[in-house]
């Protein structure tokens, strides 16, 4: 059956619209999808839907798919705000770059830095969510991230300017190094795009909850955590820079970790986690080549 998958870049499903994307071609389906710059409950995205399901019915009933007049990808790139067209999800072309955290608050990539940072995090005064997937339209989205970025909870770490553009299309990962003084605690990541202004907005984030199971120590004590970001399509200007966040949670978006270990409806304890952020931490990011 001919399937177009709609959403948003800051849209709560829009995880699962490109696993059902990538589960179709798999099997040898040619599926079509569209992402533009939305939140999961926008007046524009369903306007847009409605005139691009019109030409994609229209195009499948009447067997005239020139009309569709477009390539099966549509992207919306923010930060360059134009609308692209691919043969594909991920897009041809991208490449990944390794972004490393750097010592004094740095960001580059390439090479590991010889120390990072360290914070507390307490689930009785929880990092709070700042914009991003939400289901209420008025705080999710793009936000200016300052105010957050100024918490001793949050490490942040950001990049010279840039001298020339860079083009972030496809899935972004994080790979972090960490000793936790609890072997319960999350670990929370966020891209950022700061403008010459200094506002950081964010771009895309993702949280991994850490059991001692599943990520166990090495015999230094520390634990590699994969964080799997959401998707992005960004271009980075000129003279703007690319800035990381590392906190220990997002709340309410993600319920807070207790950091005990027992079960999040019947813990009695909340215990705060202390964070220290090793060498080699690092986000790995799907570059254009010759963006």
């Amino acid at each position: 059956m001919p399937t177009l998958l709609f959403g948003g870049w800051h849209d709560i499903l829009l995880p699962g619209q490109l696993a059902d994307y990538a589960a179709m071609r798999a099997v040898g389906r040619n599926p079509y999808l569209t992402i533009g710059p939305w939140v999961h409950v926008s007046t524009d995205m369903f306007a847009a839907a409605v005139r691009e399901a019109l030409i994609w019915f229209r195009a499948h009933v009447t067997g005239n798919h020139s009309a569709l007049r477009r390539r099966p990808v549509r992207l919306f790139v923010q930060g360059a705000d134009e609308w692209r067209d691919y043969p594909e999800w991920p897009p041809p072309g991208t490449g990944t770059q390794d972004w490393y955290l750097q010592e004094r608050d740095g960001l580059a990539p390439g090479s590991a830095g010889t120390g990072v940072g360290r914070f507390r995090y307490d689930p009785t005064d929880p990092t709070p969510t700042v914009g991003g997937p939400l289901l209420d339209p008025k705080t999710a989205g793009r936000k200016d991230n300052t105010e957050l970025e100024a918490r001793s909870d949050v490490l942040v770490h950001s990049s010279a300017p840039l001298t020339e553009p860079v083009e972030v299309i496809g899935p972004v990962t994080a790979t972090i190094r960490v000793r936790t003084s609890t072997p319960h605690a999350d670990v929370f990541v966020r891209l950022c795009d700061v403008d010459q202004q200094g506002r950081s907005i964010n771009v895309c984030d993702g949280l991994q909850r850490i059991t001692p199971e599943e990520f166990p120590v090495d015999a230094d004590g520390i634990r590699t955590v994969e964080v799997q970001l959401a998707p992005t399509a960004h271009r980075f200007l000129s003279g703007h820079r690319l800035r990381v966040q590392v906190s220990g949670g997002s709340f309410p978006r993600f319920a807070r970790n207790t950091g005990s270990g027992e079960p999040l409806a019947s813990a009695t304890r909340l215990v705060p986690v202390d964070h220290e952020i090793l060498p080699d931490s690092h986000l790995t990011l799907p570059v254009q080549q010759g963006g």
